[in-house]
């Protein structure tokens, strides 16, 4: 307190410790000296519904190498991104393939849970597919979907395909013109 008005509160709630600040949009910094300086390591943005600002590199579960250093130290690390919007897909991207490797990378549909796009070991890729035999595999839901286009950037209708024909063997490449 400071004249009658309280700033902040540190407190014990059953189990867990509180730490409020008390003013209106008051922020919580944690801070430090380093030698003669004071240094703000994190910051809590209460005006911001708590949004948290590090003032250099985080580490979980790792002291940090870069600006953000993940370690899963009983596993395979990974990001998950979620939303509430409507229509949001949910995404993880990380270390391994789901079901398949631990090792390479995924970003991983989890709603559909399936494989968007898969790095393995060997720098092969794969699009649609977690299987991977050749440096670039591209798997549609069917023959008729599983297609490389290149695209015109000014209009949509204009540009290149590569498509396969299951049902004859044969691959079609062929130009975009008006749909």
């Amino acid at each position: 307190k400071d004249g009658g008005t309280r700033y902040a509160l540190i407190e014990k709630s059953s189990d867990n410790m509180v730490i409020r600040a008390d003013l209106s949009d008051g922020d919580i910094l944690f801070q430090g000296k380093d030698n003669t300086s004071t240094i703000t390591a994190l910051t809590l943005d209460m005006s911001e519904a708590g949004n948290a600002t590090f003032n250099g590199t985080v580490g979980i579960g790792v002291s940090p190498q870069v600006e953000l250093h993940i370690k899963d130290t009983g596993g395979l690390s990974r990001i998950r991104l979620e939303g509430t919007a409507s229509g949001a897909d949910n995404f993880e991207f990380g270390q391994g393939t789901t079901g398949v490797s631990n090792s390479g990378f995924e970003i991983y549909d989890i709603d559909a849970t399936a494989s968007r796009f898969v790095i393995d070991s060997s720098g092969n890729v794969g699009i649609g597919t977690s299987t991977i035999g050749d440096k670039l595999v591209v798997q549609g839901a069917s023959s008729a979907t599983a297609s490389i286009v290149i695209q015109d950037p000014t209009a949509d209708d204009h540009g290149t395909h590569l498509s396969y024909d299951d049902a004859n063997s044969k691959a079609i490449f062929g130009g975009l013109t008006n749909g």
